[in-house]
């Protein structure tokens, strides 16, 4: 790889459950709408600042249908910390970037209000992919949105590949490095992980 850089989001033991209720509990919503019937919230990547891109999560996993993945429908700390550093550190603004396992896309909705060029968020759930669309929508932003496996064979074509807390398993895992190894050899590759959280093989 051109450019491989590691971003660890550790969250103490005793703070964690309290962050990821207020990431998921509605004190971090804007308002409240609903995608493909579901209800989400608006999560801004700043708080009380009326101009922060923002994504959206669902608000209530009660509706989910079994083969809807309830991780990809979140904010995790790693997203949070892989948009706030994209903001901050994008090395270009004529760049495609492409966020695998996007979930509500909170990085890639970021880097669209930056850049000049266009913004791919993938991801394997489609209710995730749903999510991004509209928030893109109702920020007159441009994000593509594309259905990837990371277990898969193909990844769309970018300058810069984030990837923040997609690795639920060692078979994402692996087939993530496999198809950035084999297919973004010459791109940057930024990935933000939680080492701490849980739902880890």
């Amino acid at each position: 790889l051109k450019s491989l850089m590691m971003f660890n989001v550790t969250v103490a033991p005793l703070c964690r459950l309290a962050l990821i209720l207020a990431l998921v509990s509605k004190s971090v919503s804007l308002s409240t709408t609903s995608v493909s019937k579901m209800p989400v919230q608006k999560v801004p990547l700043r708080r009380n600042d009326a101009s922060s891109p923002y994504c959206y999560a669902v608000s209530s996993i009660t509706g989910l249908q079994p083969h809807q993945n309830f991780l990809a429908t979140q904010v995790w700390p790693a997203s949070r910390a892989a948009a706030a550093f994209i903001e901050i550190n994008l090395p270009s603004r004529d760049m495609v970037i492409c966020e695998l396992g996007c979930g509500p896309g909170l990085p890639s909705l970021t880097a669209a209000t930056i850049v000049d060029n266009h913004v791919i968020a993938t991801d394997l759930d489609a209710l995730a992919l749903e999510l991004v669309d509209a928030a893109a929508r109702d920020q007159n932003l441009k994000v593509e949105v594309e259905r990837v496996d990371l277990c898969g064979d193909s990844l769309p074509s970018a300058d810069l590949y984030v990837l923040s807390d997609v690795f639920e398993s060692a078979a994402v895992a692996v087939g993530a490095a496999r198809l950035l190894h084999t297919k973004a050899a010459d791109n940057l590759v930024w990935v933000f992980c939680q080492s701490d959280r849980a739902q880890r093989e």
